[in-house]
């Protein structure tokens, strides 16, 4: 039988009442269960703790009662909404490569592509890479006119992406 997490925040709420561990024995789990009775949901310090552990203990639980331990849940969310799926086969599909590191001239293009020009410094900033190295790595850019160069009011150089 499929168990509810309504009904188990039901049960654990008569904890108010004095009635500890009902939602234990709900969820199938009678040890607990007993212990939470007889010790007012351990001194209410367990009560308190299945406030957050009710909804993976529910979880579980579905899980045992359906005899597949190599069920997946796939969550959706919508809005507002949420629904849950089980996916009786694991996505056994090969996962995509990753891709490589960015090199420095791809990082200096990225910064530079901002809507306003940025000075030298900035570019060392945003790449944490030595300065010659970003200068070099700069003009090589600009000599093959993927960068352009200008120098603002102040005399500082300036780059930018066309």
């Amino acid at each position: 039988m499929r168990k509810d997490s309504g009904t188990a925040y039901l049960l654990w709420a008569l904890g108010f009442c004095g009635i500890c561990g009902l939602q234990r024995f709900y969820l199938g789990q009678p040890v607990p269960g007993v212990l939470y009775l007889l010790t007012f949901g351990v001194c209410g310090v367990g009560q308190l703790i299945d406030l957050f552990l009710i909804p993976g203990e529910v979880s579980n639980a579905n899980l045992r009662s359906s005899g597949n331990h190599n069920q997946q849940n796939i969550v959706v969310h919508v809005g507002n909404n949420t629904s849950e799926f089980a996916n009786e086969k694991v996505d056994s599909r090969p996962k995509p490569k990753t891709l490589k590191p960015l090199t420095l001239s791809h990082r200096i293009l990225e910064v530079c592509s901002t809507p306003h020009p940025i000075s030298l410094s900035q570019i060392i900033i945003a790449t944490g890479e030595p300065i010659a190295e970003i200068k070099k790595e700069a003009e090589e850019l600009a000599a093959q006119g993927l960068i352009v160069q200008t120098i603002s009011e102040e005399g500082v150089i300036m780059y930018k992406t066309h």
